[in-house]
């Protein structure tokens, strides 16, 4: 009652999920059980396969705020893209990012100039 009191609901799952995850390490212990603990990835670079880097990316938007999710996808799909072609062993191209319409030299530049801003909108 107090959390609803006091808490935003966008912010509820944050208080929450500690508590759910004490809860369930407890509950395994009772039933004697093992535990996992869940991995927390801090970082694309850390990740040594594709599932991790896959849990990278859903903890991130798991714990994003859905009003905010728009502005922040972009760089995590790019660090995710990078870090995929490392595990890969493949090259990646990183994005051209092109600041003002002026500054486009092609069609081409200037199509890409649109559809970066549109991302944002």
């Amino acid at each position: 009652k107090q959390l609803e009191q006091f808490m935003p609901q966008a912010y509820r799952q944050y208080a929450i999920a500690p508590i759910e995850q004490r809860y369930q390490k407890n509950l395994a212990r009772l039933r004697n059980e093992t535990y996992e603990e869940p991995m927390v990835l801090l970082s694309a670079e850390a990740c040594n396969t594709t599932e991790q880097l896959k849990q990278w990316r859903k903890q991130l938007e798991q714990f994003m705020p859905q009003a905010y999710r728009q502005y922040a996808i972009a760089p995590i799909e790019q660090r995710y893209q990078k870090n995929l072609a490392r595990l890969r062993n493949e090259t990646y191209e990183e994005p051209m990012v092109l600041l003002s319409a002026e500054a486009c030299n092609t069609t081409e530049q200037l199509k890409q100039w649109r559809k970066q801003l549109e991302q944002f909108m």
